[in-house]
């Protein structure tokens, strides 16, 4: 089956090699996560890119994946290789704020409203991005 790749006017922009577009969803994110095991050699289930983002902890690694799996859902032939010559250290913060607007525009996208105990719960939920942190790490 070949996968699914969403539209160029979804999504958020940002200028590499060219022009291109990348998605934030939770399969953007499991596929980082195992990418991440994987270079790592860390053991399944122990890369965590949900609280690193909340603790605004990400590594250079976790990012240069994240945007890679983000390209992919445009672009699926894009490698992390290919991600990472073409993103000169110059490049690093308009690399990661276009991360957090990827991630902070599908934290807050509206899909159909739940339905919890009968009752419409319609709001979007919160951005992860400027939660605070407590002492032990935690969102507050």
């Amino acid at each position: 089956m070949a996968e699914r790749v969403l539209p160029m006017q979804e999504g958020v922009e940002v200028f590499l090699d060219k022009p291109r577009r990348m998605s934030l969803n939770l399969w953007a994110g499991y596929q980082a996560e195992r990418e991440l095991e994987v270079l790592l050699g860390q053991p399944s289930g122990s890369v965590q890119l949900l609280r690193d983002f909340a603790l605004q902890t990400l590594s250079m690694t976790q990012l240069l994946v994240l945007l890679t799996c983000g390209l992919r859902q445009h672009d699926p032939s894009v490698t992390v290789e290919q991600v990472g010559k073409i993103v000169p250290l110059g490049q690093l913060t308009q690399v990661l704020n276009t991360v957090l607007t990827a991630w902070d525009q599908a934290m807050t996208t509206d899909g159909p409203a739940p339905v919890v105990n009968g009752e419409d719960k319609t709001a979007s939920p919160p951005s992860l991005i400027g939660f605070p942190v407590g002492a032990e790490g935690g969102l507050i």
